[in-house]
């Protein structure tokens, strides 16, 4: 019976194999210089969808390039089949090159092979250590700072590494207890590249405190590396000046402890402090000291404003110029600002248009901006006239106006009649009395005046 169940489970998951495991993909990079060498130690990262239905990147693999500029890995989807997703992102990239990121379709039986060119031409170089006694030193461990790269030397004491031409770099060969740096300065150059011999010192007394080296790279505020800047390097055995070579390295030498960097630079001294007990690089990247704060504004009326920004420096003697940038209907101008009683830097003016502004700092060595602000302009509304209040009792009533427009037309006929009867006045006497009797009445109502009102009081007593 137990045989029976055993062999129908085997059964179902084999069923349900597809369901559970939608893909397989194995991936093979291969990056090569310019010149067709190898690129050692370049970062591989790979993501893809893993596990999650929800997600297209919940699988990460990442891993270096090696000596011969291979670098393989095998890929298992478990999604289901109907949310699987297959795309597979491939990111390449170097301590000296920014990288390239690639995408591929996976699923296939084979293998999925890309081939990535550095844009850099490489060249061997050859580190061979030797002992305190000149001979070869097999099995010693070769750095390059800052690149991530590690070699073990051969048995003739041979480490090979592949660098551009002409960089710069600094690494330590360690075998036991002893360790030795070296640098490109030491490099003899040759047709097949550059060699360096390292000799190893002799060992050290029983009692002897064992320096460890500290790698440092140091950045500007603006991003950029500081180089030939000096820097003062002090630890529990004493203090030390280096200068930073020009992609702003230095090597410190330094007994296991804290370690305080102090650099001068633009009229002030950064200071920074680390804990080192074994070897390490550490970079580091110079804080801006000039800042600057968000606008504050104050109505000033209608569409006048006062602005005012804090800005802060601790190089309190150092000027600071601010000015207020406003842009108008695609037309920019500025103003300046003085510092306020409230020591914050401030200016008035009118808008006549929406307007965006933006607060500038600036001195001898660095420059701020601000946030943005929206000033909504406002137009006016239409007032009316102010009315003065009204007395009903105090307001006089318009007199009515007699109307004489009635006698005007009554004498307009009469008129009319006697100049029709004044052409047969002859048989028409007694007619022709009788209307000249008329015309003298209406011109009596005429001359009369109208009758006057008495005049009211000009208010009431309550």
């Amino acid at each position: 019976m137990g045989r029976q169940y055993a062999a129908l489970l085997a059964a179902f998951l084999l069923l349900c194999q597809p369901a559970l495991g939608a893909w397989n993909q194995t991936i093979e990079i291969y990056a090569s210089s310019k010149n067709g060498l190898p690129a050692q130690g370049c970062e591989i990262r790979i993501t893809y969808q893993k596990s999650d239905n929800a997600s297209r990147s919940d699988g990460l693999i990442l891993g270096k390039t090696g000596k011969d500029g291979r670098f393989s890995a095998s890929i298992l989807n478990t999604v289901e089949p109907q949310n699987e997703i297959r795309r597979i992102e491939v990111s390449i990239s170097s301590y000296y090159w920014e990288g390239e990121t690639r995408a591929i379709e996976a699923g296939k039986e084979e293998a999925a092979r890309l081939n990535f060119t550095v844009p850099y031409e490489l060249q061997p170089i050859r580190i061979k250590v030797l002992d305190y006694r000149g001979k070869a030193a097999p099995g010693a461990e070769v750095e390059i700072f800052g690149t991530g790269m590690k070699e073990k030397a051969d048995q003739q004491g041979n480490a090979i590494f592949y660098l551009p031409s002409g960089f710069r770099f600094a690494g330590e060969a360690r075998l036991r207890d002893q360790s030795q740096q070296f640098a490109s300065k030491d490099m003899i150059h040759g047709n097949e590249g550059g060699a360096i011999e390292v000799w190893m010192p002799a060992p050290p007394p029983a009692n002897a405190t064992k320096a460890i080296p500290f790698g440092l790279r140091i950045y500007g505020s603006d991003g950029k590396p500081l180089g030939r800047q000096e820097i003062e390097a002090k630890h529990s055995e004493g203090a030390v000046v280096l200068t930073l070579d020009d992609s702003g390295f230095a090597l410190v030498q330094m007994p296991p402890g804290k370690l305080e960097i102090a650099i001068r630079r633009n009229d002030y001294t950064y200071s920074f402090s680390f804990e080192a007990s074994q070897p390490r690089n550490q970079t580091v990247a110079l804080p801006p000291l000039l800042k600057i704060g968000n606008i504050s504004q104050l109505p000033q009326g209608r569409n006048c404003y006062k602005l005012s920004v804090n800005v802060s420096d601790p190089r309190s003697s150092l000027p600071i110029k601010v000015m207020f940038l406003k842009n108008a209907s695609n037309l920019t101008t500025s103003a300046d600002a003085q510092l306020d009683e409230q020591g914050r830097f401030a200016t008035s003016f009118c808008i006549f248009a929406d307007t965006t502004v933006i607060a500038v700092a600036s001195n001898k060595y660095e420059k701020a901006e601000s946030a943005p602000l929206m000033l909504q302009f406002q137009p006016n509304m239409p007032q009316k006239p102010p009315q003065e209040p009204q007395n009903p009792a105090a307001l006089k009533k318009e007199e009515p106006k007699a109307d004489y427009s009635g006698w005007i037309a009554i004498g307009l006929i009469g008129i009319s009649a006697a100049a029709a009867l004044y052409l047969a006045r002859g048989r028409l006497q007694k007619p022709l009395e009788f209307i000249n009797r008329y015309v003298r009445f209406i011109k009596k109502i005429l001359d009369r005046k109208p009758p006057q009102k008495p005049a009211e009081p000009a208010g009431d007593s309550l």
